[in-house]
Protein backbone atom coordinates (compact mmCIF):
# COMPACT_ATOMS: atom_id res chain seq x y z
CA UNK A 1 0.00 0.00 0.00
CA UNK A 2 1.02 3.58 -0.71
CA UNK A 3 0.90 6.34 1.45
CA UNK A 4 -2.36 7.70 0.85
CA UNK A 5 -4.08 3.98 0.90
CA UNK A 6 -2.48 4.05 4.38
CA UNK A 7 -4.19 7.24 5.18
CA UNK A 8 -7.14 6.52 4.17
CA UNK A 9 -6.86 2.78 6.48
CA UNK A 10 -5.88 4.90 9.61
CA UNK A 11 -9.04 6.93 9.21
CA UNK A 12 -11.12 4.06 8.80
CA UNK A 13 -10.13 2.89 12.06
CA UNK A 14 -10.38 6.06 13.77
CA UNK A 15 -14.43 5.92 12.71
CA UNK A 16 -14.31 2.67 13.26
CA UNK A 17 -13.87 3.38 17.55
CA UNK A 18 -17.10 4.68 17.30
CA UNK A 19 -19.03 1.95 15.94
CA UNK A 20 -20.11 -1.42 16.28
CA UNK A 21 -17.37 -4.42 14.65
CA UNK A 22 -19.87 -5.14 12.01
CA UNK A 23 -19.82 -1.15 11.23
CA UNK A 24 -16.09 -1.65 10.99
CA UNK A 25 -15.41 -4.49 8.30
CA UNK A 26 -17.89 -2.84 5.86
CA UNK A 27 -16.15 0.27 6.21
CA UNK A 28 -12.72 -2.12 5.37
CA UNK A 29 -14.39 -3.38 2.49
CA UNK A 30 -15.42 0.05 1.03
CA UNK A 31 -11.79 0.94 1.40
CA UNK A 32 -10.33 -1.67 -0.21
CA UNK A 33 -12.75 -1.32 -3.11
CA UNK A 34 -11.54 2.31 -3.60
CA UNK A 35 -7.62 0.88 -3.36
CA UNK A 36 -8.67 -1.46 -6.19
CA UNK A 37 -10.93 0.88 -8.18
CA UNK A 38 -7.62 3.39 -8.25
CA UNK A 39 -5.41 0.62 -10.15
CA UNK A 40 -4.75 1.53 -13.26
CA UNK A 41 -6.89 -0.35 -15.87
CA UNK A 42 -6.66 -0.55 -19.31
CA UNK A 43 -3.37 -1.54 -21.69
CA UNK A 44 0.25 -1.50 -19.89
CA UNK A 45 1.53 1.28 -22.38
CA UNK A 46 -1.18 3.79 -21.50
CA UNK A 47 -0.19 3.47 -17.22
CA UNK A 48 1.03 6.11 -16.06
CA UNK A 49 3.42 4.21 -13.57
CA UNK A 50 5.44 0.96 -14.31
CA UNK A 51 3.19 -1.82 -13.99
CA UNK A 52 6.21 -4.49 -14.02
CA UNK A 53 8.78 -4.66 -10.97
CA UNK A 54 11.16 -4.75 -13.83
CA UNK A 55 10.23 -1.28 -15.23
CA UNK A 56 12.14 1.42 -14.87
CA UNK A 57 11.16 4.23 -12.18
CA UNK A 58 8.84 7.21 -13.83
CA UNK A 59 10.56 10.50 -12.59
CA UNK A 60 8.99 14.08 -12.74
CA UNK A 61 12.29 14.82 -14.26
CA UNK A 62 12.32 11.96 -16.65
CA UNK A 63 9.04 12.64 -18.07
CA UNK A 64 10.81 16.35 -18.17
CA UNK A 65 13.73 15.07 -20.26
CA UNK A 66 11.46 13.14 -22.46
CA UNK A 67 9.34 16.40 -23.53
CA UNK A 68 12.13 18.17 -24.16
CA UNK A 69 14.18 15.51 -26.55
CA UNK A 70 10.46 15.29 -27.77
CA UNK A 71 10.77 18.81 -28.62
CA UNK A 72 14.38 18.79 -29.87
CA UNK A 73 13.52 16.63 -32.46
CA UNK A 74 10.17 18.18 -33.91
CA UNK A 75 12.06 21.51 -34.18
CA UNK A 76 15.14 19.25 -35.81
CA UNK A 77 12.26 18.00 -38.75
CA UNK A 78 10.05 20.98 -38.58
CA UNK A 79 12.91 22.61 -39.56
CA UNK A 80 14.26 20.77 -41.90
CA UNK A 81 10.77 20.45 -43.96
CA UNK A 82 11.23 24.60 -43.73
CA UNK A 83 14.35 24.28 -45.32
CA UNK A 84 13.31 22.13 -48.04
CA UNK A 85 10.71 24.35 -48.73
CA UNK A 86 12.67 27.03 -49.03
CA UNK A 87 15.32 25.75 -51.17
CA UNK A 88 11.94 24.67 -53.51
CA UNK A 89 10.40 28.00 -53.60
CA UNK A 90 14.35 29.24 -54.45
CA UNK A 91 14.15 26.83 -57.32
CA UNK A 92 10.54 28.10 -58.69
CA UNK A 93 11.59 31.81 -58.16
CA UNK A 94 14.48 31.30 -60.28
CA UNK A 95 12.78 29.51 -62.92
CA UNK A 96 10.28 32.18 -62.96
CA UNK A 97 12.76 34.70 -63.36
CA UNK A 98 14.07 32.30 -66.34
CA UNK A 99 10.71 32.24 -68.08
CA UNK A 100 10.20 36.05 -67.21
CA UNK A 101 13.35 37.33 -68.76
CA UNK A 102 13.20 34.83 -71.47
CA UNK A 103 9.75 36.31 -72.46
CA UNK A 104 11.16 39.81 -72.57
CA UNK A 105 13.92 38.99 -74.38
CA UNK A 106 11.29 37.35 -77.35
CA UNK A 107 8.62 40.66 -77.02
CA UNK A 108 12.11 42.51 -77.64
CA UNK A 109 13.05 40.56 -80.85
CA UNK A 110 9.12 40.76 -81.85
CA UNK A 111 9.45 44.94 -81.82
CA UNK A 112 12.55 44.36 -84.29
CA UNK A 113 11.92 45.94 -87.46
CA UNK A 114 10.59 43.67 -90.23
CA UNK A 115 9.79 44.31 -93.84
CA UNK A 116 8.15 40.73 -94.25
CA UNK A 117 5.67 38.75 -92.23
CA UNK A 118 7.19 36.17 -90.38
CA UNK A 119 6.04 33.09 -90.29
CA UNK A 120 6.71 30.20 -87.35
CA UNK A 121 9.82 27.53 -88.61
CA UNK A 122 11.65 30.39 -90.30
CA UNK A 123 15.00 31.53 -89.66
CA UNK A 124 15.65 35.07 -89.83
CA UNK A 125 18.97 37.45 -88.90
CA UNK A 126 19.18 40.35 -86.48
CA UNK A 127 20.75 43.36 -87.41
CA UNK A 128 21.79 46.52 -86.12
CA UNK A 129 21.97 49.89 -87.47
CA UNK A 130 24.58 52.49 -86.16
CA UNK A 131 21.37 54.60 -84.56
CA UNK A 132 20.46 51.27 -82.81
CA UNK A 133 17.61 50.48 -84.09
CA UNK A 134 17.19 46.58 -85.04
CA UNK A 135 15.78 44.75 -87.70
CA UNK A 136 15.10 41.20 -89.24
CA UNK A 137 16.56 40.26 -92.50
CA UNK A 138 15.74 37.06 -94.79
CA UNK A 139 19.53 37.02 -95.95
CA UNK A 140 22.55 35.67 -93.74
CA UNK A 141 25.94 37.34 -93.02
CA UNK A 142 27.28 34.97 -95.43
CA UNK A 143 25.06 35.85 -98.33
CA UNK A 144 25.79 39.53 -98.46
CA UNK A 145 28.16 40.08 -101.84
CA UNK A 146 29.47 42.74 -100.64
CA UNK A 147 30.21 43.85 -97.15
CA UNK A 148 26.49 44.69 -95.08
CA UNK A 149 26.45 48.14 -94.18
CA UNK A 150 25.11 47.23 -90.71
CA UNK A 151 26.02 44.60 -87.68
CA UNK A 152 24.97 41.20 -87.68
CA UNK A 153 23.31 40.23 -84.37
CA UNK A 154 22.26 36.93 -84.57
CA UNK A 155 19.86 34.50 -86.25
CA UNK A 156 17.01 33.01 -84.94
CA UNK A 157 14.28 30.35 -85.37
CA UNK A 158 10.83 31.74 -84.83
CA UNK A 159 8.75 28.57 -82.77
CA UNK A 160 5.00 27.79 -83.17
CA UNK A 161 4.39 29.12 -79.64
CA UNK A 162 5.69 32.57 -81.53
CA UNK A 163 8.88 32.37 -78.71
CA UNK A 164 12.54 32.68 -80.29
CA UNK A 165 15.27 30.06 -80.43
CA UNK A 166 18.97 31.80 -81.19
CA UNK A 167 20.67 29.25 -84.01
CA UNK A 168 23.83 31.57 -85.02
Amino acid sequence: MGHEDKYISVMIINKAKLYDREYVEKILIISMSIVIRDKHIGPGHSSPYPLSRLAPKFDLVNVQEEIESAGRMLNAVSAAKLEMLAKQIQMLQDEAYKIIYKAQEDMNLHTAECGFKKRPGGVYHLYGRENGSLYFSLVSPAEWEYRNPHIFIDSYLLNEDMSWTRVG
